[in-house]
């Protein structure tokens, strides 16, 4: 069972391909990652689009990482295909993990917003934490109303 389960919400996007992977592959490379990290990429893509798109972006965000990094960086990649604001496939995916899990939202916020409203009848594992990628809501107002709705079920640390 991994140590740690980085549940990347959003694998195919922008974001991961030119921010979350690079940055990912950096701890790599110089060997930051511990031993049992997994990583859980999520997306409504094939496992070899999601691949492509891992090494295109360190590739062009993180030029100077070789590719027997990224190898090593593929080998602790799991990936699931799932429509995210479908709750039961969200919960059938994210219920089969261990934990505990850093789920990573690396979506839009109109999409973040609905997975917020499902993720209360997920229990996650003790000690699981979540990252909300920018932006945070679409307006304050509803930035705000996201953040009641993720303070009812997870305590801010």
């Amino acid at each position: 069972m991994a140590q740690y389960e980085f549940v990347l919400l959003g694998a195919g996007s922008d974001v991961a391909y030119r921010y979350v992977f690079p940055a990912l592959a950096e701890l790599e490379a110089a060997n930051l990652l511990p031993r049992r990290f997994r990583i859980v990429a999520i997306s409504r893509k094939n496992w070899t689009d999601i691949r492509r798109r891992i090494v295109e972006g360190v590739k062009t965000h993180r030029g100077n990482i070789g590719i027997g990094v990224v190898k090593k960086l593929l080998a602790r990649v799991r990936h699931a295909s799932a429509d995210l604001t479908d709750p039961h496939q969200l919960k059938a995916v994210i219920g089969r993990l261990r934990g505990p899990l850093v789920l990573y939202f690396g979506l839009p916020p109109s999409i973040s917003e609905i997975i917020v409203d499902y993720l209360h009848e997920i229990r996650l594992p003790p000690r699981s934490r979540v990252m909300m990628e920018k932006p945070f809501g679409q307006n304050r107002q509803s930035a705000e109303a996201l953040n009641r709705k993720l303070l009812r079920f997870l305590s801010e640390r």
